[in-house]
């Protein structure tokens, strides 16, 4: 589908979904509200704990998809308040009699909304296994019990949301800075091609539904990912932790003297240069995927190299020049547009390529400001959006403090993320 109509329509029907005042006017609240939840947990946890470390991948998951699903459905799920509920609670809990060992903590029952929308999204591994993915998937979703109610409770939830919409909608709501949530632009624009085109508007469609649940799927599963690694690179380079803390309270000194969070329109509007050159050395890294992939729509050179039209062409996020020394490229065999662009963005040092060192995006200029230079070298993050929101928050309101090696490891599945806090 790549590049066609079909595409094209179903792009324009998510292009407000990126515009800065439904990222800074709806989303960034939505994530403010959902982080502030989910450090009430952990609030509760270092309670009970009593200084050991626990497993934090579960709540990350969580809380990301409470911020989700405020912004693309505006439905409060309350993942993270059920279980701050569950272990308000308790007075204590049963701890390991080793410091070092990991707490275990009850688990409050899920949302029945939110297992159906995992379970659905879960199911694209069945397709991956195959090598006809696209079939055997389809094949699945009408034959497994399992799925066929995910699918149907799944687009049912979805279609209540564009009901609402759709009501908002047709008592005045008819301005994209009216929106609360990404299905209400979507309905709109929905209103606004139909007329363009003169048919007959459908504000419930299939192709609705599926971009709507597209938000959730590829939204909790990278900054899922994203800040999963974060957390481990803050705990395992604490001078890190140290510098963007002090970065931090130096930008919203109000917040730091009156001691409370910064707000969502803070946030948005301070620039932090080493929170984002955190964010960026962390995307550098560890990138949410290895690999981003263009399918060529004419027959090309690259590098000397046929590139048959239709090739799906894998750019590496994680190989060369990005995290290991470049591979030699003979500059005859570059395009003149590619010699033309060859300076534009820095060259990391061979010897220091594969360290994580948030200063190297940081310049001086001439007045000698410190800014965060984006260019500095090779960088293609994947999914970046308003990841500073929980970093700040996190870093904000809690130490990291160091954990034991053997609990600290980057997998390729980042699914081991321990965490030992305290509160600042």
């Amino acid at each position: 589908m790549y590049g066609n109509e079909e595409f094209r329509a179903n792009r324009s029907l998510l292009r407000d979904t990126m515009s800065p005042a439904f990222l800074n006017n709806v989303a960034a609240p939505a994530i403010h509200i959902a982080v502030s939840d989910w450090l009430q947990l952990w609030h509760e946890k270092i309670r009970l704990a009593q200084g050991r470390p626990f497993s934090a991948d579960q709540d990350i998951v969580r809380g990301v998809v409470d911020a989700i699903f405020l912004v693309s459905l505006g439905t409060q799920l309350g993942l993270s308040k059920a279980q701050t509920e569950l272990l308000s609670g308790f007075d204590k809990i049963n701890l390991p009699a080793k410091l070092d060992t990991p707490t275990m903590f009850p688990m409050a029952e899920e949302s029945r909304t939110y297992t159906e929308f995992r379970t659905l999204g879960n199911s694209l591994a069945i397709g991956l296994k195959t090598p006809w993915p696209r079939t055997t998937l389809n094949l699945a979703l009408k034959v497994f019990p399992s799925l066929v109610s995910a699918r149907r409770r799944t687009d049912k939830a979805i279609s209540e949301v564009l009901r609402g919409a759709w009501e908002r909608l047709s008592k005045g709501q008819r301005t994209a800075d009216q929106a609360k949530c990404a299905a209400d632009l979507m309905v709109l624009r929905e209103a606004q091609l139909a007329k363009k085109q003169d048919r007959k508007f459908h504000y419930d469609t299939q192709t609705i539904r599926d971009e709507l649940f597209g938000i959730y799927l590829s939204g909790q599963d990278s900054t899922s990912s994203t800040i999963r690694s974060a957390i481990k690179r803050l705990t395992e380079h604490q001078d890190v932790q140290r510098k963007l803390r002090l970065a931090l309270r130096n930008a919203y000194p109000e917040a730091a003297e009156t001691g409370r969070l910064p707000t969502a329109r803070e946030i948005i509007e301070t620039t932090v240069p080493y929170l984002d050159a955190f964010i960026e050395e962390n995307h550098r890294l560890n990138p949410a995927v290895a690999t981003v992939v263009r399918r060529a729509t004419r027959d090309s050179i690259v590098l000397g190299h046929r590139i048959p039209k239709g090739t799906d062409v894998f750019m590496m996020l994680n190989g060369p020049s990005f995290q290991v020394p470049p591979l030699p490229v003979d500059e005859a065999a570059r395009s003149g547009t590619s010699r033309e662009a060859k300076d534009r963005y820095g060259v990391w040092k061979d010897e220091d390529v594969g360290q994580f060192m948030p200063e190297r995006f940081l310049v001086k200029g001439e007045n000698g400001k410190i800014s965060f230079d984006p260019s500095a070298g090779p960088v293609l993050p994947y999914g970046s959006g308003l990841r500073g929101c929980f970093v700040t928050l996190i870093v904000w309101d809690f130490e990291l403090r160091s954990i034991p090696p053997a609990l600290s490891l980057f997998h390729g599945n980042e699914q081991q993320t321990y965490l030992r806090l305290a509160e600042v």
